[in-house]
């Protein structure tokens, strides 16, 4: 015997034999499987654009497609020819789907709206449909998912997770999470291989890379309700590559410092002309520098990483130069071979002192800087976890044990492979979370 009904939360099941005329089985109510009341669907999730717009702002352009799998043993009870892609039912039941964000299911193969051709069958699975869905390119302002404007204080070590979800139900049918399971179970019916998810594009969009995908079943609780619904939640960990401004304007800016070096084999006493006016050409150099990485530095009210390294570097330049007049004033008495009645191991122990202060001012410096981008990557940026997103839907849902995994995108190849790695087709590496780390 096999039990139909319209959904778990909506009155009696029905019992019906193995054998269903087609034309009398109400093919758009849920088809429950024997073994209990819960229709399972298998998911994977195919990333199939990935770009970042830096015209007027930064914003994430991306597309997806769901494939849904279920099995519906109405059609082996029907006798319903499932190699005959024309013998499915117009109303077959599927799947519900509800964006909670600016997200939409595209044109289907026509150019119709819908997102889709409606469910297809699997040949090698009798009684088993698949559903792509296909989401309209979304666009979405990376300072969404990264803190708002706060994350270039980070800059340009900055990154973000962008979120995207959709809830298993929709505002008609409300199936709640009695009716459906959801997990990300496909699997490919010949070679038994998990198919969790499929990246299909690049990673790396100009100085944009997606560094790991997140995904997962989670579910919320409806306040009106009381019922529970599964959704399907995935997040891009998007960073910036500092490549460009390291080699533009941090490492430069280095090679000044390390020059700066040089005036210690001036003498601070005959030569301390000599040796201010050497620093003074290295800080002028500094502010050139600076400039010319002015017009891809973003437009703040505060000051950046990227600002605190040139800072930091401006600063040593000037502790130089400060602790060679302090030498020149307080060994040498400030008067032009003052010095020669001094010891030369004073003079050196001052300044070699000066050298000291000037080195532990700049790695402390440094330090500094290191602690503030991991902090700030760590809960706004793209380490954030899922509840720390701060927004309404981050706070209702939670996430389900055992059903949530991250892809890291940093291993596995280049940046268009097909190698399968776990669970994960396209490349990197798939590892299961612990729910206080989704």
């Amino acid at each position: 015997m096999t039990k139909v009904a319209p959904s778990a939360t909506a009155g009696a099941e029905l019992l019906v034999p193995d054998k269903l005329d087609p034309a009398t089985v109400k093919w758009a109510d849920r088809p429950v499987p024997a073994d209990g009341g819960v229709t399972r669907v298998s998911v994977e999730l195919n990333v199939t654009e990935f770009k970042v717009d830096t015209h007027n702002g930064e914003f994430l352009q991306a597309a997806f497609y769901i494939i849904l799998e279920w099995f519906d043993p109405r059609l082996l009870a029907a006798g319903i020819d499932c190699s005959d892609p024309s013998a499915m039912p117009k109303d077959i039941w599927r799947p519900a789907a509800m964006f909670e964000q600016n997200m939409a299911w595209g044109l289907d193969a026509t150019g119709g709206a819908g997102g889709e051709d409606g469910p297809k069958f699997i040949g090698l699975a009798p009684g088993r449909l698949m559903w792509w869905r296909r989401t309209l390119p979304t666009r979405v302002d990376v300072s969404t998912g990264g803190g708002g404007e706060e994350r270039f204080r980070s800059f340009p070590f900055d990154s973000a997770r962008i979120d995207f979800l959709f809830c298993m139900s929709d505002e008609a049918r409300l199936e709640s999470d009695a009716d459906i399971d959801l997990n990300f179970d496909r699997r490919c019916h010949v070679s038994g291989e998990l198919r969790q998810v499929e990246w299909i594009c690049a990673t790396r969009q100009g100085e944009f890379v997606c560094t790991a995908l997140t995904f997962g079943v989670f579910k919320h609780t409806s306040p009106n309700t009381g019922l529970g619904f599964c959704d399907l939640v995935w997040s891009l960990h998007v960073a910036r590559d500092p490549t460009y401004y390291i080699f533009k304007g941090a490492v430069p800016i280095y090679v000044i410092v390390c020059f700066a070096l040089f005036q210690f084999a001036m003498d601070v006493d005959s030569q301390l002309n000599d040796r201010l006016n050497f620093l003074v050409a290295l800080m002028l150099s500094s502010f050139a520098i600076q400039w010319t990485v002015t017009d891809r530095l973003p437009r703040t009210p505060f000051v950046t990483a990227l600002d605190r390294l040139i800072f930091a570097s401006l600063l040593a330049l000037f502790m130089m130069a400060l602790g060679s007049v302090l030498t020149n004033q307080f060994v040498c008495g400030g008067e032009l071979g003052g010095c020669e009645n001094v010891s030369r191991r004073e003079v050196r122990v001052w300044d070699r002192a000066c050298l000291g202060v000037t080195l532990a001012a700049f790695i402390v410096f440094h330090l500094d800087i290191a602690r503030r981008v991991r902090k700030f990557t760590a809960h706004h940026g793209s380490h954030r976890t899922w509840k720390e997103g701060g927004g309404r839907l981050n706070a209702f849902m939670d996430a389900m044990e055992g059903r949530v995994w991250r892809c890291d995108l940093t291993r596995g190849g280049g940046e268009k492979g097909s190698a399968a790695f776990g669970g994960f087709k396209g490349k990197g590496t798939v590892h299961p979370l612990p729910v206080e780390k989704a």
